[in-house]
């Protein structure tokens, strides 16, 4: 075997490791950001379901419902947004997001609030109290003199 045909021989090998190795690393990424995709999904499904008791018992009872979630270390400040139920970002500090019922689950003639309250307890696990109030609005009576 001459030199030319060694040397092009080393490089098609060189070459083809370089290939599979590449492609071996973008399938370990891919299948890494798949992964952290779906542990949002899950950790924004468990907080949803929070969310959702705790908003059934404040329209049962009336009453203010606090209730803890921990996001956890991996989300680091990314927003979970399920469902228009849950917007949160940690770095933003306390949320607050109001639903007026009929509009949720289609009571008539009510215009009672639920008021959903994000605060952040600990910024190094990622913890967050979720404080659900029910809030009822005020009636208001006309009265004509006369």
């Amino acid at each position: 075997m001459d030199i030319p045909s060694q040397v092009l021989a080393q490089f098609v090998l060189i070459s083809a490791i370089v290939l599979i190795t590449a492609y071996y690393l973008h399938s370990i990424s891919l299948y890494t950001s798949f992964l952290r995709e779906r542990e949002l999904e899950v950790a924004a499904y468990k907080i949803e379901r929070q969310i959702l008791e705790a908003v059934n018992e404040a329209i049962k009872s009336k009453n203010k419902i606090v209730r803890n979630a921990m996001i956890g270390s991996l989300y680091r400040g990314k927003i979970i947004n399920w469902n228009g139920y849950s917007n949160l970002s940690l770095s933003e500090g306390d949320m607050v997001k109001e639903i007026i019922l009929p509009a949720t689950i289609g009571l008539e003639g009510s215009e009672d609030t639920i008021r959903i309250t994000y605060k952040p307890t600990s910024f190094a696990t990622y913890n967050v109290m979720i404080i659900v109030e029910y809030i009822e609005k005020e009636k208001t009576v006309n009265v004509q003199l006369g």
